[in-house]
């Protein structure tokens, strides 16, 4: 059996657990009043974006999506965590050979269906390396652990490392196979992405609300083109464009909430946060 230990666990979110829920229960209690899982009751929830700071400075962007999500709608799930490289190790599409991903919270089961059916599309690989020092994917399971509390899931998680436009588009086409795989149980998409780093709070608002707005309506190329053109360091952006590319018929996205680092600490340069939800469309 292999588990994937957390590497991020005491420095992005606490290593204990009951530190660790404590945490989380603040960030889920701080956006409360705004999110619940009876929003979107009438709508179905195919995923959304959420960033992978430390949990101070992003965890409540994370809850507001993460609180949206009903359990008790979900049947069977499975989440696909696809996640940017920071570390310049991955593979193009680097699935985790893991059968587990360990945090404070237990573990996390691997679909081995899904990493059976990966082996036979185009693009995909099984490679545990890729995941070895990569905190993207890693920070996000602590939520699904806590909104699913005593419901079984299971994960997929995907390292994404593509940056040109064409190999996005035919890399889609390959996640778009893998999810017509699933068909007796709900799958949910998790992109995991921060925004703008590095700038000031209203630099980094001017550049990233035209990226939204097209993430929101699905606009790949513009989207593309335009974070590129304009050198826009939203990290999660191959994630981002992979499932855009895949799914731009299918769903929409809402803007949830954007915040910034400064929220938590004043500093002049800021990493922005954005939770962004995807819909099925009606």
């Amino acid at each position: 059996m292999l588990i994937r230990k957390p590497v991020v666990a005491g420095r992005f979110y606490p290593e204990e657990k009951k530190e660790l829920l404590k945490e989380l229960k603040s960030s889920f209690d701080s956006v409360s009043s705004e999110f619940n899982k009876y929003i979107f009751k009438d709508d179905k929830i195919f995923g959304g974006i959420s960033p992978h700071a430390g949990y101070v400075f992003s965890g409540s962007a994370a809850a507001s999506l993460y609180a949206c999500i009903d359990k008790e709608l979900l049947k069977d799930p499975v989440f696909i965590i696809l996640g940017p490289d920071h570390t310049g190790l991955s593979r193009p599409l680097a699935v985790s050979d893991a059968d587990y991903w360990e945090t404070p919270l237990g573990k996390a089961k691997v679909s081995s269906y899904l990493k059976d059916k990966v082996k036979d599309i185009d693009h995909f690989e099984l490679d545990e390396e890729s995941h070895k020092h990569e905190h993207s994917i890693e920070v996000q399971i602590p939520f699904i652990q806590y909104i699913m509390d005593d419901r079984e899931f299971e994960i997929l998680p995907v390292g994404v490392s593509i940056h040109e436009k064409e190999s996005l588009k035919n890399a889609a086409k390959s996640l778009k196979r893998l999810f017509d795989t699933v068909t007796e149980r709900d799958v949910i998409f998790i992109i995991s992405s921060d925004f703008s780093h590095y700038v000031s709070k209203e630099k980094a608002r001017t550049l990233d609300m035209p990226a939204i707005d097209n993430i929101k309506e699905m606009e790949s190329d513009r989207l593309f083109d335009y974070v590129y053109k304009n050198n826009i360091s939203i990290c999660g952006i191959s994630p981002i464009l992979l499932f855009s590319y895949a799914f731009s018929d299918k769903v929409k996205g809402k803007l949830l909430k954007y915040t910034d680092s400064s929220a938590a600490s004043p500093m002049d340069k800021v990493v922005a946060y954005a939770s962004i939800i995807y819909l099925q469309r009606g």
